[in-house]
């Protein structure tokens, strides 16, 4: 199967979860993410708003906060780059996509290499920790600038796929998790 049908078939899967079972996977999905020595000991997450039917992970993001971790959410720029930005004034704006964005004059941009984690949406996954996003690379380009961060995907398990064909460029992920799974990738 090519890989646009692959990630039509599984945006339509994703989209057919109703709006509680989105909400109560998603907590499901946070509450094995807070379990994970990889959050704990993370000082600098990288994570996103959920657009579109995505996990949301505004849980998770209360209770990082509260815990005193950094967050940065990715900037979509021109020619497929990405940045992350720290909100210093907490001041949002749709952006690319329709994803939301802190505004860019009222925050910092990270180095890429102080972030630890980053937690990523996917539209599908397989068992190897193969991803497919929604395919304009942004974050197989900026996985490239942060290769000590440790790559945590998450999705519902309507989004697996058997076994995908990763591009030369995509970036496997360390651990996908799942309201019912966990899977480890490849060591890097």
């Amino acid at each position: 199967m090519k890989t646009a049908d692959i990630r039509r078939e599984k945006r339509i899967a994703r989209a057919a979860l109703s709006l509680a079972e989105q909400e109560d996977k998603s907590r499901q999905i946070i509450e094995q993410i807070k379990r994970k020595s990889q959050f704990q000991e993370a000082k600098c997450i990288f994570l996103y708003r959920a657009v579109a039917g995505e996990v949301s992970l505004e849980g998770l993001i209360e209770f990082a906060e509260a815990e005193g971790k950094k967050l940065c959410y990715p900037l979509c720029r021109a020619g497929g780059q990405m940045e992350a930005l720290y909100p210093v004034k907490n001041r949002w704006q749709k952006g690319s996509y329709g994803i939301l964005e802190p505004v860019l004059e009222d925050s910092e941009i990270m180095d890429p290499q102080e972030i630890d984690l980053i937690l990523m949406p996917l539209v599908a996954f397989d068992r190897n920790c193969n991803r497919v996003g929604m395919g304009a690379g942004y974050y197989d380009r900026y996985l490239l600038r942060c290769p000590q961060a440790y790559r945590l995907g998450v999705a519902f398990e309507v989004q697996y796929f058997e076994e995908l064909e990763p591009a030369p460029w995509d970036q496997a992920l360390d651990l996908i998790i799942t309201e019912d799974r966990e899977l480890i990738g490849p060591a890097r």
